[in-house]
């Protein structure tokens, strides 16, 4: 079904959604909603299953390190290719927002966060917009929860700040 709705070839789609599986832990029993998954964002953005299959091979590891759901990554990776950046690009792009997300998120209020030290301005800058990034067991939020928290947030500064605090989630030169 994945295969007729995508217009791709059995071989490739079968190798993504088997892939997508592996990385996000799940077993064979998901392998249609996986399909569809993969199907839907397919067809309803500006990827390819196989361009998915490309940015998923960066992202996944770092967003099941954060707890992502395969839902919220590929979603992200959907709009991250509706902007030109698909295929690997997308995929290292999105796990290095997660990882200076995460990271910083997790040394803000951690004791060892002297071990973040390079992520001192993402840090500053999560602290400064009041984003919660994390529930009451420590675990990163999903992360369409924290981008329209920082969107809020942000949206109540002006363009000059907006920049700054951005530049600092970027991971910019420390």
């Amino acid at each position: 079904r994945t295969t007729i709705s995508s217009g791709e070839d059995l071989s490739t789609v079968t190798q993504v959604v088997a892939s997508a599986l592996r990385q996000f832990n799940l077993g064979t029993e998901e392998t249609t909603r996986v399909g569809d998954l993969l199907s839907t964002a397919a067809n309803r953005s500006n990827v390819s299953i196989s361009s998915l299959g490309q940015s998923l091979r960066f992202a996944a590891p770092q967003a099941r390190a954060a707890g992502q759901s395969i839902e919220q990554t590929v979603l992200a990776l959907s709009l991250l290719g509706d902007n030109a950046l698909r295929g690997g690009i997308g995929g290292r792009n999105l796990a290095r927002a997660l990882e200076v997300l995460s990271q910083a998120s997790a040394a803000s209020t951690s004791e060892l966060s002297e071990l973040s030290n390079g992520n001192q301005k993402a840090i500053g800058a999560l602290q400064r917009l009041g984003t919660t990034t994390r529930d009451e067991a420590g675990n990163f939020l999903p992360l369409f929860d924290v981008l329209g928290q920082l969107t809020r947030e942000l949206d109540t500064l002006g363009q000059a700040d907006q920049e700054v605090l951005l530049s600092a989630l970027g991971g910019g030169a420390q």
